[in-house]
Formats: C-alpha cells, sequence, structure tokens
C-alpha cells in the first residue's frame, strides 16, 4: 500500500520515478504516524537528489487517498526569497496536478519581504523566508510593506497547525542558526511535525542544531557514487583575476564563475568583457525585476531544459538558488559546504566536468578559520564529489557552531514578542549583518509618490555597513537629507511617498531599516549596484 501510494505520488504529481533515500523518508514518516508520534526529521541527502520532492511527497499523497493523518497544511521554509520564488513555481504546477487527479482545490502563496501574500499562515501551503516565518510567529506581520503590529496568533496558530519544512537548513550564519535552532525546540516541544533538510550541513552544527532534542534520521546510505557526473577537482594557488584569460581559452561549451563577494564578481565581469567574450552576472545586489530576468536568462543558457552553452558570473546566489549545470566550474575558496553547493552545478546532470578552486587572499565574507581547514584539506586530501562518503569527510573538516549565548538572547526576544501583551513586540533581529533596501527608481522623477508594487519592483538589498560606509555614493540627498519611503492612504489604495531626514545627527550618521531612495546613478543594468 505505501509504495503504491508513493509510486502513484511520484508519476502522478512529479513525474518521476521515486529514489531510495525519497522511498525511505515517505515510509519512515508514515511509520511514525501509523505509531501516534510526531514526525521529527533530519534528512541529508545530496544536492540535485530531490529533497523538494522527498519532503512534499507525504503532503500531496494525502490528496490522493484523501486521508489527511499529517497535517492539512504546510508551511515550506526557504533562506532567501529567489528561492522561495523558485520554489514556487514548481508548486505551482504540483498543485494544479493535485487538483485535475483529485478535484479538489489548493490554496497556495509564498511569502518574503517582496511579496507579503500570506502572513497569517492561512494557506493549504506556505512558501516563506526563515525571517518572515520567525517575524509573523512573533506577531511583527507586514502587509504591502507596512508593519502591522497586534497581540493576534493567527500566523502562531497556522505554524502550529502546519507540517513544516526547513530546506537548505545549513544556509544561514551561527547568530541565524541560534534563531532557528530556538523556533525548532518551539516545534519540538509543541508536537507540530517537521523536516530540517540538508546536503552539506558540518556534523559539529548539526549536533548543537538538535542537542537533546530525539529527532530521527533519513540519510544517503548508498555506498560510493551518488547518481551524478563525474567532476574532476583541482586547487589553484594564484587568484581568479590573474588566472581567468587562461582558462576561458578552452573550448568548454558551459562555464559557471562563482566569486566570493560581489565586488570581486563585477571586476571578473569587465575582464571578461575586455576579452570580447559574452557572459551573464547575476549576484543579490539587483532590483528585484532585473534579478528576475537574469535568472530567466541564466536557465535558460545552462540550465536542465536550457541551450547548454553560456558563460555564468555568479556569487553564493548560485549555491541554492540557480538550477544549472556546467562543464567548466572556476571557483574562489569558500568553506566546504559552500564550495561542495558550487561543484553541485558542475555536470549536476551526468557527464563529466573539471572544476577549479581558487586561492584568496581575503577571506571575506567567511571566517578564516572555516576557509582555512577546507584550504588544507584541499592541499593534502582527493575530493570526489560524486561519492558521498569523500563528500561527508570533507564536509565534516569544519567546526560550525551556535552561539549558546546568541541562542538564549534569541529565545528572550521570541519570548518576549509572543507571551507579553504589549501592542509593540520587539522582533528579533533575523539576521546578524542586518540589510538597508534601497528603491533604486526606474523614472526622471525618483521622488514621485509610487505603490507598493512599483516600489518592491525595484529594491535592492545592501548590508548596512556598506551603506553607512559609502552614504553619499548609495542615497538620493538634498541638502545633506535622505528621503525615506512612508505610507501615504488615497481613496482606493495605498500609496508610498517621501520624506526627508537629516543623514547626520550631532555628528553621527543615521541609518535604519526605512526604506531608502537609492541613487540612480549608482546602479548599472548589467552590473548592478556598482557603489
Amino acid at each position: 500500500m505505501t509504495n503504491t501510494l508513493l509510486q502513484r505520488t511520484f508519476d502522478d504529481i512529479f513525474g518521476f520515478s521515486y529514489r531510495k533515500g525519497q522511498q525511505e523518508l515517505f515510509e519512515e514518516l508514515i511509520r511514525t504516524i501509523e505509531s501516534e508520534k510526531t514526525p521529527r526529521f533530519i534528512v541529508r541527502l545530496p544536492c540535485g537528489y530531490g529533497k523538494t520532492e522527498a519532503a512534499s511527497a507525504p503532503f500531496f499523497a494525502q490528496y490522493l487517498i484523501d486521508y489527511y493523518p499529517l497535517s492539512f497544511r504546510m508551511i515550506y521554509v526557504l533562506p532567501t526569497r529567489a528561492l522561495c520564488n523558485q520554489i514556487f513555481s514548481r508548486f505551482l504546477q504540483w498543485k494544479r496536478k493535485v487538483e485535475t487527479l483529485t478535484g479538489k482545490k489548493l490554496l497556495i502563496n509564498v511569502h518574503h519581504g517582496a511579496a507579503l501574500s500570506d502572513p497569517y499562515f492561512i494557506s493549504d501551503i506556505t512558501i516563506t523566508t526563515l525571517d518572515q516565518f520567525i517575524y509573523c510567529y512573533c506577531r511583527n506581520i507586514s502587509v504591502e510593506g507596512r508593519r502591522k503590529f497586534s497581540h493576534v496568533e493567527m500566523a502562531a496558530g497556522g505554524i502550529g497547525l502546519s507540517y513544516v519544512v526547513f530546506d537548505e537548513a545549513h544556509m544561514y550564519s551561527s547568530y541565524t542558526h541560534a534563531l532557528m535552532r530556538r523556533m525548532i525546540e518551539i516545534l519540538y516541544r509543541a508536537n507540530v511535525p517537521f523536516l530540517v533538510m540538508t546536503a552539506t550541513m558540518p556534523q559539529s552544527l548539526e549536533c548543537d542544531l538538535f542537542r537533546d532534542m530525539d529527532v530521527e534520521r533519513v540519510e544517503y546510505h548508498d555506498k560510493g557514487v551518488i547518481g551524478r557526473g563525474v567532476v574532476n577537482v583541482s586547487f589553484v594557488h594564484n587568484n581568479i583575476l590573474t588566472e581567468i584569460e587562461r582558462y576561458l581559452n578552452g573550448q568548454n561549451d558551459s562555464v559557471l564563475i562563482v566569486c566570493n563577494t560581489v565586488r570581486q564578481a563585477q571586476d571578473v565581469y569587465n575582464r571578461i568583457e575586455k576579452m570580447k567574450k559574452r557572459a551573464l552576472l547575476i549576484h543579490s545586489r539587483y532590483r528585484v525585476n532585473d534579478r528576475n530576468e537574469l535568472e530567466g536568462q541564466v536557465t535558460k543558457s545552462i540550465g536542465k531544459e536550457g541551450k547548454g552553452t553560456g558563460v555564468i558570473i555568479s556569487t553564493q546566489v548560485c549555491e541554492v538558488g540557480l538550477d544549472v549545470s556546467a562543464n567548466l566550474l572556476l571557483t574562489e575558496l569558500a568553506p566546504a559546504d559552500s564550495l561542495i553547493q558550487r561543484l553541485g552545478r558542475c555536470a549536476r546532470w551526468g557527464g563529466t566536468g573539471d572544476a577549479y578552486i581558487f586561492n584568496v587572499e581575503n577571506t571575506a565574507p567567511y571566517d578564516e578559520e572555516s576557509v582555512r581547514r577546507t584550504k588544507v584539506y584541499l592541499e593534502s586530501d582527493k575530493l570526489d564529489v560524486s561519492d558521498w562518503d569523500s563528500t561527508t569527510k570533507f564536509l565534516n573538516v569544519l567546526n560550525s557552531r551556535i552561539d549558546e549565548v546568541s541562542a538564549n538572547e534569541a529565545l528572550r526576544r521570541i519570548n518576549e514578542s509572543v507571551v507579553l501583551t504589549r501592542k509593540f513586540p520587539e522582533a528579533p533581529k533575523v539576521r546578524e549583518d542586518e540589510d538597508v533596501a534601497l528603491y533604486i527608481p526606474q523614472t526622471q522623477e525618483p521622488t514621485k509618490p509610487i505603490t507598493w508594487e512599483e516600489l518592491s519592483a525595484s529594491i535592492v538589498h545592501v548590508p548596512i555597513a556598506i551603506v553607512r560606509k559609502k552614504a553619499s555614493e548609495l542615497l538620493f540627498l538634498e541638502d545633506k537629507k535622505a528621503f525615506t519611503a512612508t505610507v501615504r492612504y488615497s481613496k482606493w489604495r495605498v500609496i508610498w511617498e517621501w520624506e526627508t531626514h537629516p543623514l547626520i545627527i550631532n555628528g553621527e550618521l543615521q541609518i535604519s531599516d526605512e526604506i531608502y531612495l537609492g541613487k540612480p546613478e549608482a546602479y548599472d543594468v548589467k552590473l548592478g549596484l556598482v557603489a
């Protein structure tokens, strides 16, 4: 019965046959439910294995038999907005198939900072970021960019009645992992079913994340080959800029270049432009609409249904946000977990690929110790990313831990937001390095009133440290005053207008979490934010 239902789910909804790890998760989850226990799982499966389908299959299978022992709702939590959008498009396809097969209607929404569609988590399926998951639990709710503070636990109630999946769970800082751990503890104690999925979480971090919790484990058990192409990995002691011309003079049809910072990626793009080669650049500092268009171009170039040709330059955004594959990967040295994600974009669907890892002088944005441990391994041992044992050994050179002080402070702030009855709760800061939202206007009248749709489509998120350092280059100023967006109500809709505020008060630069008006000249359509 279980295997038949699993086969129907994969054949009729996902369109392919299930794999061994997907089958194991499905059977273990059903066994847990039948034993009247709450499903709580850590799932470790390789890059490109089909973790999303593995997590979704038990939920969709309920609709095929019209029996819902797991939950009527699913909340799918991801680290980035771009990944939410990508996964949302896949869920929409599966939703239509379920509706055709069963005649039932499913409500599915994506909820993140640029698409605030389901703040109370009342859809059948909500795809959201960890930031919004925590904010909504703490009743720090935003609608059309406006925060709505109230002692309304609708979102918390929605979470309590859902099956919660944390995908790409390794993709956070130590600080954010502390918050994530506290949220998992809350779900654990409330008997909310959850899955935490990862391909590249080091063992040290996993131990910290689930300390004192009895969670079940599903992991890739096949020895040897994972079931993907063969990648020849080499470490290069020179930096990527000095070597780029030599490595691009070959006959590779598809090339993916991954840099650790936006500035380095822009420098590599400019170098390749001087070589008269065509390339696409993609990173996190584009306007939302430009970023969406670029992702489409990248997918058409080296995506699964693409032409299979092109030169793509990227940053960490390629590690989980883009389902692409190249014959040649050129990447800067990064911690082992990031490198495995990048290497997973080389010969992803079979064949043979070559990957060159270039040394770096500056380890930013990563900590020096993680990069050092990774470099020592690459210089002394062989890495075979088509072998799960070799991949796991490589990942476990990292000693990633959760900061207990941060974790305890996070729990205090979450408790205060939820338990105390004050109207304006103090929401926990989800990211250690806060971003500032810059609106980069596309019109000749940058200060004219705009709608939320217009505003959100042209926002670029920039680390607050960079804005403080380059405020005069990035911000649209008038008489040393900055412009921030504020809500005005018209008869039929919400309008955003611009107010001016002194940039410097008592000799100190004033930058907050408002939406700022940015300079149009600080942005280039090809390069993104250039200041």
